[in-house]
C-alpha cells in the first residue's frame, strides 16, 4: 500500500516489492498493490497509470481506495477473496522474469511505456486485467 499524495511512499512500495521478489517471496502468492487517499485529488503525486504499471510488472492486481471516504474498500476486500480462491483453486507456476529484479530497469521501462503510449495512443494489453480481481494474472 502507498499514498497517492506521497511519491516517496510509492517508491518505498516499489523497493519493498523488489526486495520480496529478490528473496523469492512473491511466488505463488496473491499480490495486490493498493493506492490510498484518492479523495485528496489536488495533492496527487502518483498517477494511477504508474500504480497500474508497477502492479503489472510484478504480476499483481491494482486498486485505488480512500479509507477516509470508504471508497473501493469493499471492492478491495472482495477482490482479495476472489484472488485467494483463484490461487487456491488452480496452481499455475509464475513465469520468471529476471528483468523485474532490477528496479531501475522496471522504472525505466515504465517511463518508456508511458512515452510510447502518449506518442502512439495505444494502451498496453497487459494492463487490462490488472484491475480485474475476478481473473487470474
Amino acid at each position: 500500500m502507498y499514498s497517492v499524495i506521497d511519491k516517496a511512499s510509492f517508491e518505498r512500495a516499489e523497493d519493498e516489492l523488489s526486495r520480496l521478489q529478490a528473496l523469492d517471496l512473491l511466488r505463488n502468492r496473491c499480490l495486490v498493490l493498493v493506492g490510498n487517499k484518492i479523495d485528496v485529488v489536488r495533492s496527487r503525486a502518483v498517477d494511477e497509470s504508474d500504480g497500474m504499471e508497477l502492479a503489472c510488472s510484478y504480476n499483481a492486481k491494482f486498486i485505488e481506495i480512500s479509507v477516509g471516504m470508504n471508497h473501493n474498500c469493499d471492492e478491495l476486500l472482495v477482490g482479495m477473496l476472489h484472488q485467494l480462491r483463484l490461487k487456491r483453486g488452480s496452481y499455475e507456476p509464475q513465469k520468471e522474469h529476471s528483468w523485474t529484479r532490477n528496479k531501475g530497469i522496471v522504472r525505466a521501462s515504465r517511463k518508456c511505456k508511458r512515452a510510447l503510449t502518449k506518442i502512439f495512443g495505444k494502451e498496453d494489453s497487459r494492463l487490462r486485467n490488472v484491475t480485474n480481481f475476478r481473473v487470474h494474472n
